[in-house]
């Protein structure tokens, strides 16, 4: 399903997230998903709608999270977290890396152009 998302086939992303529902009806990713692709459309009243439902089932979304590895040891990162005893300079070097890509993406597309 995630990959329907990422390549915006969102009609496929549709039919798996309701044939998943099918199934089991309190699988948290497919309400996500569409929620997702709801909102990737502009369908705001859908994705409310979908919100809601989940919110009436008790279900909650999945706390993003992300691993790393460094020095052969691996980290965990969860989204929006600032428990990490240096949050805001790991948020500087994220900010730092996000410039640099943008600025990499400008220059690759002055350079097709």
């Amino acid at each position: 399903m995630g990959a329907c998302s990422f390549h915006k086939n969102s009609e496929v992303g549709k039919y798996a997230a309701e044939k998943l529902l099918l199934f089991d009806p309190d699988c948290t990713a497919a309400y996500v998903l569409l929620s997702n692709i709801y909102s990737s459309e502009g369908r705001w009243d859908d994705r409310a709608r979908i919100m809601k439902r989940m919110r009436e089932m008790g279900l909650r979304k999945d706390t993003g999270q992300s691993w790393i590895e460094l020095h052969k040891e691996v980290r965990s990162f969860v989204a929006r977290k600032t428990s990490h005893h240096d949050s805001a300079g790991v948020n500087n070097v994220l900010q730092r890396l996000s410039a640099a890509s943008s600025d990499q993406d400008d220059l690759v597309e002055s350079n097709a152009s």
